[in-house]
This record gives structure tokens, C-alpha cells and sequence, in this order.
């Protein structure tokens, strides 16, 4: 099967987001940031009670921490997203815009761009997820091909698919209605 599909910053930023999303590390500096916030009202909620012309109980600034936290955690994933963006555009600025050329076939997948064409054993795919717009087949390099199914005949596909994941007993995880939080 032929596919030709045309990358654009939205595709990217959506792989490197679900990426992102599925790293234990990144959950952990997430996680880490909001503790931080937090801790930093609590820590003025604590110096608070020693001065004695404070104008608000120490419990008051709990509440602001907790309503901070709140704010940042809903503000958090459009700082990744704004990050990202940049980075996309820095790393990925010659590649955007171009046609990728990919075909599956023989235990093999051929892929060429306007740098030049590559070919990779079916055996190197370690996973492939689905979510609304995409595909992603990640190899066990941790380099991934995105596939946006508005470019590609998403059933023809699921066909050729379905077969590579059962030849080569991969996992496949479908999230239909994934949303970078």
C-alpha cells in the first residue's frame, strides 16, 4: 500500500504532544510543578502566623495556593503547547510543508522525503496507537511516522494494519478521543 501525506506544525505538535503525554517523567514534572506552586503558599501561609500584623489567617492563603493550583493546572497545558510549538518550528522547519512517500509491503516500509528514502524492517515497529485524527506507528528507535487519517483511505489502511499487527504481535492502543491535558 502507497500512502503520500503532507506534514504540517499541527500534525507534529499533536505526535510530540501525545508523546509527551504517554512519558512517565513529563507526569512527573507535572506533578512536581503543582506540589511547588502549593508549597510555595504554604510556606507563606506558615511565615503568616509568625507576624503578628498579618492581614489574612494563615488558612487564607491555603485557599489561595489551593485556587492558584487550580488556575495553573488548567493554564499548565497551554504552556507545553506554546513550548512545543516553538520547538516544532525550530526543529521541524524544513520539513514541514514536504511530501512523505510511504509504502508497505514484503515485511518492509519505505519511506521517502526531500532529504532522501529509507527503508525499515516491519520488525522494528514497537507499538502503534490510534487517536481521532492520526496513526502513529512508533519504532523501537523511538522515532515515529505520523499518519493524519484526512490525507490517507483510513479503511484500506486499517486493513494492511490490522495484518502487521497480527504478523508481528504488536500492541496497538486506540484513543479515539485523546486530548492533551
Amino acid at each position: 500500500m502507497k500512502l503520500e501525506v503532507t506534514l504540517n506544525e499541527e500534525d507534529l505538535l499533536n505526535q510530540s504532544l501525545f508523546a509527551a503525554s504517554k512519558s512517565e517523567q513529563l507526569k512527573k514534572k507535572r506533578r512536581e510543578s503543582l506540589v511547588f506552586v502549593f508549597g510555595c503558599f504554604v510556606v507563606i501561609s506558615v511565615l503568616s502566623t509568625f507576624k503578628k500584623d498579618s492581614s489574612m489567617p494563615w488558612w487564607g492563603f491555603i485557599l489561595i495556593g489551593l485556587g492558584f493550583v487550580g488556575l495553573y493546572a488548567l493554564y499548565q497545558p497551554s504552556l507545553y503547547k506554546r513550548h512545543y510549538r516553538k520547538t516544532i518550528a525550530e526543529i521541524y522547519k524544513n520539513r514541514i510543508g514536504k511530501v512523505d512517500q510511504i509504502e508497505f509491503g514484503n515485511n518492509k516500509m519505505f519511506h521517502q522525503d526531500y532529504i532522501g528514502e529509507s527503508t525499515v524492517g516491519l520488525e522494528h515497529l514497537e507499538h502503534v496507537y490510534e487517536i481521532g485524527a492520526y496513526f502513529f506507528l512508533r519504532f523501537k528507535t523511538d522515532e515515529t511516522v505520523v499518519l493524519p487519517k484526512a490525507q490517507i483511505p483510513v479503511e484500506d489502511f486499517r486493513i494492511v494494519l490490522n495484518q502487521i499487527i497480527n504478523k508481528y504481535q504488536l500492541p496497538f492502543t486506540q484513543e479515539l478521543d485523546w486530548k492533551f491535558k
